[in-house]
């Protein structure tokens, strides 16, 4: 079987806080700036690309991760879909949605598994783990230091990434080792069948 080895180089433009695998892009104070971004080598197996989708790719690349780790298609659709949606207090559609919203759309839509719409309610329901236990489609939650509730959830997509629906981005995809996640960084949990 042959083995093929690609080089893959992107262009980004605007702040970023993706990073990992080899290789690390730095915030950019002025979104006006370009970053040129080399990635690593992707080394796959002949049989391995022509199975591998365009998407696979985009978010093996985003997620720091191998492409043929992706097996999960419907996730990778659903997150495309709702990628940048904005963020809506008390909404779950596609016209805007907050965090428990989200993460109850997708947890129904993707795993066929239901669960409440507040973020303290899905964490009481969801079997406690340690962060060191994180799989994907584990619940993240975190807590702001002068509150006295969790104030937010998102959903895990592996190698310390999350998407969630920020209140300023939207839909999008994070890192739970930047400082703001990692400072209110609360518990974990994986959502009951």
């Amino acid at each position: 079987m042959k083995q093929f080895l690609f080089f893959i180089s992107l262009v980004f433009i605007g702040p970023t806080s993706w990073a990992n695998n080899g290789f690390s892009i730095p915030y950019i104070e002025n979104p006006n700036d370009t970053l040129l971004v080399n990635m690593n080598k992707v080394n796959l197996m002949e049989d391995e690309i022509e199975e591998a989708t365009s998407l696979q790719f985009k978010y093996a690349i985003i997620l720091g991760v191998n492409v043929e780790s992706l097996k999960n298609n419907e996730l990778l659709n659903f997150i495309e879909s709702w990628y940048g949606v904005k963020y809506l207090y008390g909404g779950n559609t596609l016209k805007g949605t907050d965090c428990s919203g989200f993460t109850q759309v997708l947890l129904k839509d993707v795993y066929g598994i239901s669960t409440d719409r507040i973020v303290g309610d899905q964490y009481n329901k969801c079997i406690k783990i340690n962060r060191a236990e994180l799989q994907i489609g584990d619940l993240l939650f975190f807590k702001h230091k002068d509150k006295s509730y969790l104030t937010h959830v998102a959903f895990y997509l592996g190698n310390n990434k999350f998407v969630h629906a920020s209140v300023n981005k939207g839909i999008t995809i994070d890192d739970l080792n930047s400082k703001y996640y990692s400072n209110i960084y609360y518990g974990a949990g994986r959502p009951k069948n």
